[in-house]
């Protein structure tokens, strides 16, 4: 942290003085006569595009910053639902020797038999392979 903290600093001021020794160099007289050096319009735009660039993904940068805290306040809110009421119900028909159709057939009945009884109110599905594993 010390080191990123001196590092920034030391980064500030060299890039500030260095524009601050470079107008100590030039003509200020003759800039505002309009007599200007060789070349100052090509700088001019040049800066003037980096100006623009730096502006852009500074905003691109605050954007994607708001999204960050955005989301991890998002993730420290919960689960947006009473966990509490939530049922698992988990079926493993080689437990029972039944086939994976007979199983099938089963919890879909549970199934239609919860949503008829109004205890489903958001009910889902879904089969989960078990996972070998060879040591």
């Amino acid at each position: 942290m010390g080191a990123t903290l001196g590092l920034s600093a030391l980064t500030a001021l060299i890039f500030g003085t260095v524009p601050a020794i470079q107008t100590r160099r030039t003509d200020i007289i003759g800039i505002l006569k309009d007599e200007g050096f060789a070349g100052g319009n090509v700088r001019s735009r040049l800066r003037s595009v980096l100006v623009v660039a730096q502006v852009a993904l500074s905003v691109v940068l605050l954007a994607g910053a708001v999204l960050l805290v955005r989301s991890v306040q998002q993730l420290y809110g919960g689960p947006g639902f009473d966990p509490a009421q939530v049922i698992i119900l988990r079926l493993r028909p080689s437990l029972v020797d039944r086939s994976t159709e007979s199983a099938w057939t089963f919890q879909k009945t549970v199934v239609s038999r919860l949503e008829a009884a109004e205890a489903g109110h958001g009910m889902g599905q879904g089969l989960a392979h078990a996972r070998s594993c060879s040591r």
